[in-house]
């Protein structure tokens, strides 16, 4: 090889990214597995509903509280499926040894360092097992199956996600159920001193194409071939694809890149390979850019002072003075937390609170401001003694808006969660502005909507399909004082027309119902009576006036009746009935306009005939009668009539009948005898 020529350059990335928002969500109740086979657990599946999370590039599964007293083969067997229909298979974990109990948290991501060990000793991340190699059983979906949370668009996790966990060997328990986290951290990716080296090859001024073997030498000298001034290497790469003239290989010199001194790059290269190695050209300078990867060694720094404070054994910068330990700003970790957190950052701290704001000329303006009783307060306009509440909101003008929550994208989009975190008792519910444009009101303890109003206006209570402007699936209730004037009368519920005080449907209390139509109660329900003009209802239905029915049907089929025998003595029962005409008393005649005389009977003179026909009040005094069950009685009275006619007619004929006959014999007699 007469000539090599080389030429590099460095290329350095920026990928710029927008931070999302970290968001978990847990169903923490508790997976218990009575043991067996691949035996699914008591929540199969596990169900955890998600909202509100516009999108996830990177999210991350957690199984909380799992039993570590695992003996030989006590696994369980982990599917989860997104709310599209992903389907991973996380693989089967164990968990510890039966010598001792504890519960250990297992993480699942995509960026672990490692596969989870069965069996695990202690929490900790790590990547999806190796699948457990058999279709779930049902009702869980079947394969193909991923082993990826990747697996999962991004703007697709918002919804009813499914955990279906099987166990395998002694019973045992997941005391805490799981949780899914959507945009938080990712796992630490050690960056290391490995950097990727390019370079173009040119042999005897042609590119070369085709393959070279390449070893690569660091040096802190430009000429130097002593061994002494070797900083690292040789590395070699055999093989390396040559397109062109251009190369890549990546090159690890380790702690030696750490040097703060200037060091070279020797290259030598065999091509083709095996063709014997040759040194390519002078010795190339390395730039910063591979020794900037670790910020271990710098040439120089700008430098401050800070007070260091013994008791928080971190670095603090007091505001005031270094004697002033209440006003400050400091970095706080693990081994000393701030306020019992460990904020792992800086945290700005004073005596009595703080502000922060911006100041133009000598306009100041505070924007946030913080007690040290934990209240927080965005606009201080007007405020002295505030703020009021753990967050408190101050708007500076008539329209001015004091909180947006937006998002974009599918799902729930932006919302509020309010958690109440009692073991036993407490829940989350949450209020969401979705895509689809609905207001939600959800209860996420139960992965259930509640409430909810569509961009219609319409509100939906027990359904999200409202078909009217209020649309309520089960019952309805409503407390308070009635409206209108008959409010004085209500102690109990009341419904009333929008803007109408005067007409409603109440309750009165003690059993009582009550329709008021313009003032005037027109219906009464009490003790089972229905009451139409009167507030006392004697009977199942007491009208006071008119009824106009344009039919009216009685049960009467013989399907319904036993004991059924003939009416022998309706004729006889219903001459002992007497007709009268009579005059409402004036109480009852009131209630009765046109109509104070009257005709029909004495219900006590009925009772003493037909008692079937009358009505008793609770006492049993007689009230009144059912003219129309009468009719019965004469129907048999007439048939009854009839046939005492019949019978009476037929008696007649016969005797007249005999008598002709009679007559005929002796007009015989006489004319026989004439013929003599």
């Amino acid at each position: 090889m007469s000539m090599l020529r080389l030429l590099f350059v460095a290329i350095a990335a920026f990928v710029s990214m927008r931070v999302a928002h970290a968001q978990t969500f847990t169903n923490s109740t508790t997976i218990t597995y009575a043991g067996g086979n691949a035996t699914p657990t008591s929540a199969y599946p596990s169900v955890l509903f998600v909202n509100g999370v516009a999108s996830a590039p990177y999210f991350t599964l957690t199984i909380n509280g799992l039993a570590s007293s695992f003996g030989g083969a006590d696994v369980v067997a982990l599917l989860l499926v997104s709310p599209t229909g992903a389907k991973i298979d996380l693989g089967a974990l164990g968990a510890g040894s039966a010598t001792f109990s504890a519960t250990y948290n297992i993480t699942f991501a995509d960026d672990a360092a490692a596969q989870l060990l069965a069996p695990a000793a202690a929490s900790g991340t790590y990547l999806p097992g190796m699948p457990i190699g058999a279709p779930y059983p049902a009702p869980a979906p079947g394969g193909p199956y991923t082993n990826t949370l990747a697996s999962v668009p991004a703007g697709s996790v918002n919804g009813t996600w499914l955990l279906y966990v099987l166990g395998n060997g002694n019973s045992r328990t997941v005391a805490s159920g799981w949780s899914l986290n959507f945009n938080g951290a990712r796992q630490p990716q050690p960056i290391g001193t490995s950097f990727t080296y390019q370079g173009r090859l040119v042999k005897a001024g042609v590119a070369v194409n085709g393959t070279a073997d390449l070893r690569f030498t660091l040096w802190n000298s430009a000429t130097s071939t002593i061994t002494g001034n070797r900083s690292g290497g040789p590395i070699t790469r055999s093989g390396i694809n040559v397109v062109n003239g251009l190369f890549t290989t990546t090159l690890d010199f380790g702690g030696a890149t750490d040097d703060p001194n200037a060091l070279w790059l020797e290259i030598e290269a065999a091509s083709p390979p095996g063709s014997g190695y040759v040194v390519v050209g002078p010795r190339q300078r390395i730039t910063p850019t591979p020794q900037a990867v670790r910020a271990s060694v710098a040439s120089t720094a700008e430098t401050f002072s800070v007070t260091s404070d013994a008791r928080l054994g971190d670095k603090t910068m007091f505001l005031r003075s270094g004697s002033d330990t209440n006003h400050g700003l400091g970095w706080f970790s693990t081994n000393k937390p701030f306020a019992g957190i460990a904020p792992d950052g800086a945290v700005l701290f004073g005596y009595g609170g703080g502000v922060l704001g911006s100041k133009d000329g000598q306009t100041e303006r505070a924007t946030l401001r913080w007690t040290n009783t934990s209240r927080v307060l965005l606009g201080l306009t007007g405020f002295v003694d505030g703020p009021a509440a753990r967050l408190h909101i101050q708007g500076d003008s008539t329209n001015d808006l004091g909180l947006l929550v937006s998002s974009f994208g599918a799902g729930w989009g932006s919302g509020i969660r309010l958690e109440n975190t009692a073991a036993s008792t407490g829940r989350t519910y949450g209020m969401y502005s979705g895509n689809d444009g609905n207001w939600y009101f959800a209860d996420q303890s139960a992965t259930a909507t509640r409430m909810l109003i569509n961009k219609d206006g319409r509100i939906g209570v027990g359904t999200t399909a409202p078909g009217v402007s209020f649309d309520v699936v089960g019952g309805v209730r409503a407390r308070g004082g009635g409206p209108g004037g008959f409010g004085a009368n209500n102690n109990g519920y009341a419904f009333s027309s929008p803007g109408d005080d005067d007409s409603g449907f109440f309750s009165l209390g003690d059993n009582q119902v009550s329709i008021v139509n313009n003032a005037t109660e027109v219906v009464r329900v009490t003790g089972g009576n229905v009451g139409i003009g009167t507030t006392t209802p004697s009977q199942r239905l007491t009208v006071n006036g008119n009824v106009l029915a344009n039919n009216v049907a009685v049960p009467s089929s013989g399907r319904f009746k036993d004991h059924v025998a003939p009416m022998s003595d309706a004729l006889d029962a219903l001459l002992k009935l007497e007709g009268v005409r009579f005059d409402w008393k004036p109480e009852w005649a009131a209630q009765r306009p046109g109509r104070e005389h009257d005709i029909g009977f004495v219900a006590e003179d009925v009772a003493k005939v037909f008692p079937e026909v009358v009505f008793r009040d609770a006492e049993g005094n007689v009230t009144g009668m059912d003219y129309s069950r009468l009719t019965a009685v004469a129907v048999e009275a007439i048939k009854q009539q009839q046939a005492r006619f019949d019978a009476r007619l037929k008696s007649g004929l016969e005797a007249k009948q005999r008598e002709i006959d009679e007559l005929r014999q002796r007009l015989e007699r006489l004319e026989t005898a004439r013929g003599k």
